[in-house]
C-alpha cells in the first residue's frame, strides 16, 4: 500500500536529486524518534545539527593563521599571547588548532618566560589536551562538567560544543574535563531549536540565562520558520510527523510586473516617490512564514 510515509520518501529523495545536500529540522511537538529514523533512513541526508557542528568544526582560516604564528617565535612572546587570545574570540578552536596548539604551547614552554605568560600557555597545553585526548598533564588543575545542571537549565539542548569538542547530551554517560579558570567557547545545539553560544569560563556559561528558540513554530498546516541562512532555507525539510514533512522554503509564483504591481498597489504606490532616488524597499525580513496553500 502506498502511505504519506512512502510520499514523505519521495520528497526526500526528490531534494535530494536537485539540491546539494538535504537539511533536515525537526518541527515543534513532532516525536524525535521518528525523526532520527527518517534523518538516517535517507543516505545523504544531514540533520541542521549536524551542519552546525561541520561549520564550527572546520575553519581552514584560523589554522592558516595559528601556523603562521608557529613560525614567528623570533617575535616576543607577549605579542604572540596576545595573537592567539585575539584569534580565539573570533571562533572556537577546531580539532587541528588544538593539536597545533598544544605542540606549540610544550615548545614555547621549553623557553625562558615571564610567570604569566609561562602560566597562559601551561594553561593552553592543558586546555587542548583536555579537548583532543582526554588525558593530561597531572600539573593540570581540572574540573568535570555537569551535565546533569546543563540539561537542567537547557533542555531542549542534544549537544554541546566546546570549542570543537562534540558533546551528547541525551547520552546519560557524558563526561568531559575542563579547566576552570580557562575561557572556551560553548555552543549548545538542538535540531528543534537554534544553537545559543558563549565565550568564557565554565563557571560564567552556567550563570546564563539565554533561552533556546524554536527553529519554527506552528503546525503542519502553516507554520513560520527562524531561518536567515540561505543554504538551510534553500535545502530544508521540517519534519512534524511521520505523515507531514514540508519544506521551508516554497518557491515564489512567477507573476508579471503588471500583476505584481497589481497586487501591491495600496503600497507601491505611495512609495514610489521613495523609489526614485534609487533606494531599494524590501519587505523581507529574518522570518520566514508558510501558510497553508
Amino acid at each position: 500500500m502506498f502511505t504519506k510515509w512512502h510520499l514523505i520518501l519521495l520528497l526526500l529523495f526528490s531534494m535530494k536529486a536537485h539540491a546539494q545536500e538535504i537539511i533536515l529540522i525537526q518541527g515543534p511537538g513532532s516525536s524525535t524518534a521518528d525523526f532520527t529514523e527518517v534523518a538516517q533512513a535517507t543516505k545523504g541526508l544531514q540533520t541542521i545539527l549536524d551542519i552546525q557542528v561541520l561549520r564550527i568544526q572546520n575553519n581552514s582560516r584560523q589554522e592558516e593563521r595559528l601556523f603562521s604564528i608557529g613560525e614567528q617565535l623570533h617575535r616576543p612572546t607577549s605579542d604572540l599571547v596576545q595573537e592567539i587570545e585575539k584569534l580565539h574570540q573570533e571562533a572556537a578552536w577546531t580539532d587541528v588548532s588544538l593539536n597545533f596548539l598544544n605542540d606549540l604551547s610544550e615548545k614555547i614552554l621549553s623557553t625562558p618566560l615571564k610567570t604569566a605568560e609561562a602560566t597562559f600557555f601551561r594553561d593552553l597545553s592543558c586546555q587542548s589536551q583536555l579537548l583532543t585526548e582526554d588525558v593530561t598533564n597531572a600539573a593540570c588543575k581540572t574540573t568535570a562538567i555537569d551535565f546533569t545542571s546543563i540539561r537542567r537549565q537547557w533542555p531542549m539542548a542534544q549537544a554541546l560544543l566546546i570549542e570543537s569538542k562534540l558533546i551528547s547530551l541525551e547520552d546519560t554517560n557524558a563526561a568531559a574535563m575542563i579547566i576552570p579558570t580557562g575561557i572556551y567557547h560553548w555552543t549548545l545545539l538542538s535540531n528543534s531549536a537554534q544553537s545559543i553560544s558563549f565565550y568564557g569560563t565554565y563557571e560564567h556559561f552556567l550563570q546564563q540565562r539565554l533561552v533556546m528558540e524554536n527553529w519554527v513554530d506552528g503546525t503542519c498546516e502553516g507554520f513560520s520558520a527562524k531561518v536567515d541562512d540561505f543554504q538551510i532555507v534553500s535545502n530544508a525539510l521540517v519534519f512534524f510527523s511521520k505523515d507531514c514533512t514540508k519544506r521551508l522554503h516554497r518557491p515564489v509564483q512567477k507573476t508579471s510586473f503588471a500583476e505584481w504591481i497589481d497586487q501591491n498597489k495600496k503600497w507601491v504606490y505611495p512609495l514610489g516617490g521613495l523609489l526614485i532616488g534609487g533606494a531599494i524597499f524590501t519587505a523581507a525580513g529574518k522570518t520566514l512564514v508558510i501558510d497553508k496553500p
